[in-house]
């Protein structure tokens, strides 16, 4: 492996990878570039990056080359914690087990609404986990192809990843409004792959009050009830998880 490994609970360290069979196991960042090569996650397991000290730093990415957690992308039984780190799946057909990024998608919702799949424990009523293709976000990689996910800690509205939400954003999700297997550019913030309501009351509860950021800090009342949209199903998750 491309990285110093270091366990807690029960894991075995493959010769490309690791598998997690309960616990958690910690990839401990000391280069730039670092690649997991295959990584299996069972039942009740977890594989969580070490958080850095600069969010999203291209300097000490993580690159998952295949995935497997059990019980599949729809229904995992394991998670992928990202926390803080600029992260990239790679799609790339030549491995065997390198997921789609429908299956990305469906790991990240799956997160959201159980905390197994992909998650970040940064995640609050402001942050989430904002994803798009390398080639979306005009990156480029010596390991990693056009279509490879790059995951971000991102604000929940920001749809252009600028640091803000504002009215840009919202012209951004009103012209892919309808739209289909789409991405966090577009304004997917629920990982449904549809651009809705969801995601344009979002984007307006956070331009009208843009200081909500604390885990059970009071959210204004939505104009519809497909406002609670996203925020009240991350605030749901969160409290499950401290409870």
């Amino acid at each position: 492996m491309c990285a110093r490994t270091s366990f807690a609970g029960q894991a075995s360290e493959l010769f490309n990878g690791t598998t997690v069979r309960r616990g958690e196991v910690k990839l401990i960042p000391h280069d730039v570039g670092i690649r997991t090569g295959a990584v299996e996650i069972l039942r009740d397991g977890t594989f969580r990056l070490q958080s850095g000290p600069v969010t999203n730093d291209d300097q000490s990415c993580f690159i998952f080359n295949e995935i497997y957690i059990e019980g599949g992308v729809r229904a995992p039984l394991g998670s992928i914690d990202v926390t803080n780190n600029r992260t990239i799946i790679n799609t790339d057909d030549f491995y065997w087990r390198s997921p789609s990024a429908g299956d990305v998608r469906s790991l990240l919702a799956s997160g959201l609404r159980s905390g197994k799949g992909i998650v970040s424990t940064f995640s609050d009523l402001e942050f989430g986990i904002g994803y798009a293709t390398m080639a979306r976000l005009n990156e480029s990689g010596i390991f990693c192809g056009a279509d490879s996910i790059v995951l971000k800690l991102s604000r929940i509205g920001d749809a252009n990843l600028d640091g803000t939400v504002n009215a840009a954003d919202v012209s951004v999700v009103r012209a892919a409004f309808g739209q289909h297997d789409t991405d966090w550019l577009s304004g997917d913030f629920d990982y449904t792959g549809t651009i809705d309501t969801v995601d344009f009351n979002v984007v307006a509860a956070r331009i009208a009050s843009p200081h909500v950021e604390r885990i059970g800090a009071p959210v204004p009342e939505p104009t519809c009830t497909t406002a609670l949209g996203l925020g009240a199903m991350i605030l749901f998750r969160r409290r499950r998880s401290v409870a």
